[in-house]
């Protein structure tokens, strides 16, 4: 995941206070005495454009999506206020400040970033603000009905140790609510979207109704045996970075991503993870050869750094776009760059390698073999925890849009909403 798809997947958020521009803006509905307005709904849709890195066209089934997200939060942060549930600003600023830092930004870069792409802070604020709030609600209203004991724990623990060869799959999800047909046709459009390109983990974090939105729709590594089997049975046709077809569950449908799978206790050779520099020349099959020969001097000195900090600094001193590669496992890169990857050893560069976005030259800083994954107690009772909060925060929000008064004059939100 790009820094920029990490920073845009993490920026989706929403509350009540209505800023100067909102104010004056036309309101499309009432929520329990909260307005939404045209604004609200045109900063969501931008940011959510942003967010999918300007894949994702935004129709009528995404702006009823979004408009349905936006009322949703509303309802949120009502029931928070009514069990006297705060967020400090000190609270938002921590967020805000991690997502600068996840990205390698300042603070006031990040705000700046969205400020030029026409996103007001507030509409960040807003909801950060709404989903630490919901959090809170959850567990305090359900913190005895998903309680885990340790004899629970300790059994589930017991199965996944007698059989190391359970298949794990790695998985992100978006979960759509709703059993009718605009729930449908609505998840059909977020596969459209991605399909062409946008990124899972911001729609993920910006659209899906599960608890997993949160941490962009990841559900980390889940046992095979622990899968529902219309899950695994979608899982099954897929293979790994594709996401499945829409799949029927309690309340609502869902989307899976297939990010990564293993064996459990065991490691094998696409376990192995690399972690790589690449300087990108700017010379394509279209440059000619004078251009070519031109760069050839230097793309010689750059392949012959003994080391990152080496690679690094020639490559830029010579104009490069030097990006770097945290470890990744080889199961997860694609077959030509895992073949390039594996047969070089570490502190040596790869042969060039010309791509229509330029020239590559990638150094190896590290390979290492993981060791195999130990479950324990407490990782059993957190993973069983949060998917019962999961399934309480599901039908909550299904509880209050159930009760909620939705007052609207307007035919356009009507529509999206189908009041």
């Amino acid at each position: 995941m790009s820094k920029l798809s990490r920073f845009v997947a993490v920026t989706t958020l929403c509350l009540s206070t209505v800023s100067v521009a909102s104010a004056a803006s036309k309101i499309l509905l009432i929520v329990n005495k909260d307005p939404v307005t045209e604004h609200d709904l045109d900063q969501r849709v931008k940011l959510m454009v942003f967010s999918s890195g300007g894949q994702m066209k935004i129709g009528e089934a995404q702006r009823s999506e979004i408009l349905r997200s936006i009322v949703q939060e509303k309802l949120q942060i009502q029931a928070a206020k009514l069990r006297k549930i705060d967020v400090s600003a000190k609270e938002v600023d921590a967020v805000l400040k991690d997502m600068a830092k996840d990205n390698n930004m300042s603070y006031d870069q990040l705000i700046s970033l969205l400020k030029s792409n026409g996103i007001d802070k507030q509409t960040m604020v807003s909801r950060i603000r709404a989903q630490i709030a919901w959090a809170r609600y959850i567990r305090q209203q359900y913190a005895p009905v998903v309680y885990v004991s340790e004899a629970e724990a300790e059994k589930q623990l017991a199965k996944l140790s007698l059989d190391q060869t359970t298949k794990q799959y790695n998985l992100g999800e978006i979960v759509v609510l709703g059993d009718d047909a605009q729930a449908l046709a609505s998840i059909k459009s977020i596969l459209t979207d991605l399909k062409s390109g946008a990124k899972f983990e911001a729609i993920a974090h910006q659209l899906s109704k599960s608890a997993s939105a949160a941490k962009d729709g990841d559900l980390g590594w889940l046992a095979e045996t622990s899968l529902d089997a219309s899950v695994l049975e979608k899982i099954k046709e897929i293979g790994l970075g594709q996401i499945s077809d829409p799949i029927k569950i309690a309340g609502g449908y869902k989307i899976v991503k297939l990010k990564d799978m293993r064996h459990a206790g065991t490691v094998s050779k696409d376990d192995v993870e690399i972690s790589f520099t690449q300087a990108i020349f700017p010379i394509t099959p279209q440059s000619s050869p004078e251009e070519i020969e031109a760069l050839a001097p230097s793309i010689q000195r750059v392949m012959g750094a003994k080391n990152k900090s080496e690679f690094t600094t020639l490559a830029n001193s010579y104009n490069a776009d030097v990006q770097d590669t945290p470890h990744v496992r080889l199961a997860q890169m694609p077959d030509q760059l895992r073949g390039l990857l594996t047969s070089v050893s570490v502190g040596k560069c790869t042969q060039p390698v010309m791509t229509p976005n330029g020239l590559i030259i990638t150094f190896i800083c590290d390979k290492r073999q993981p060791q195999p994954i130990v479950h324990t107690k407490d990782d059993v009772m957190n993973n069983l925890e949060q998917e019962r909060f999961g399934r309480q925060a599901a039908r909550e929000i299904q509880k209050l849009m159930g009760s909620a008064h939705i007052d609207t004059k307007d035919e356009s939100a009507k529509r999206m909403l189908k009041l």
